[in-house]
């Protein structure tokens, strides 16, 4: 299947099956028949590793060894995606002259799971929001030149805009209701304001202000204020300016 054929199927695809199938057909004609996609725009290792895989076909020992040794945190791949602009090779990460040797270790332990040559690639959304995929072959032979680079960058996009039409992707943001006063504690502290402060401004006690930021940690599924107004700026709920 080539980059036409899967443009063409895709968009006539009826389940995310079906799209994931003609999909795996075609980065197979590459060598590689793994692949991961998931959000990146997130502050935690915890975080981040809860939404590691919104789909993915990777090794099950292998993701179980890499949430049990939090190695989202040295991952070269996954760290190139956070501020890559255009896809990546496995290769070129691995010659980066800052690398750790603790990203090293992942990128060994990896090809000990038959995750050889790779591909990374990122897909910016609104507002800050990072969707990152990544593809892997189990043999050594996985064409990872830049037409074959090219050509999976265009089709993970397609993928990505069908998988979202037909998942209902983002909807969920839809259903996070924030009380008027929620909104307004979130607009002085996306411009920088503290607890105090937005207190004196709103003219309620800080105890006040904490509650609110408790029920806003709560529905934004955050853990800190940095967390919860990058998401609520990425979702678009506050303009602070």
């Amino acid at each position: 299947m080539d980059l036409t054929d899967f443009i063409l199927r895709s968009n006539r695809s009826e389940t995310v099956e079906d799209l994931t199938r003609d999909f795996l057909k075609l980065i197979n004609s590459f060598g590689m028949e793994r692949f991961i996609m998931g959000e990146l725009s997130h502050d935690s290792t915890d975080q981040k590793e809860r939404h590691l895989g919104i789909l993915v076909n990777y090794p099950e020992e292998w993701l179980e060894h890499y949430v049990a040794n939090h190695y989202v945190d040295y991952d070269p791949v996954y760290q190139a995606a956070l501020t890559a602009r255009r896809p990546y090779t496995w290769a070129e990460v691995e010659q980066k002259r800052d690398i750790t040797d603790q990203a090293l270790q992942v990128m060994r332990e990896a090809k000990e799971c038959k995750l050889y040559s790779g591909i990374g690639l990122s897909i910016h959304q609104p507002m800050g929001g990072i969707i990152g995929m990544g593809f892997a072959g189990s043999e050594k032979d996985a064409r990872c030149d830049k037409d074959a680079v090219s050509i999976i960058h265009a089709a993970a996009n397609q993928f990505f805009t069908v998988f979202s039409e037909l998942q209902g992707y983002g909807a969920e943001d839809d259903n996070i209701h924030l009380t008027r006063r929620e909104r307004e504690v979130l607009l002085w502290l996306a411009r920088g304001k503290s607890k105090s402060e937005i207190g004196d401004l709103l003219q309620v006690s800080e105890s006040a202000i904490k509650r609110h930021c408790e029920m806003i940690f709560q529905k934004l599924d955050a853990n800190s204020v940095t967390f919860a107004v990058t998401k609520a700026l990425r979702m678009g709920l506050v303009k602070p300016f």
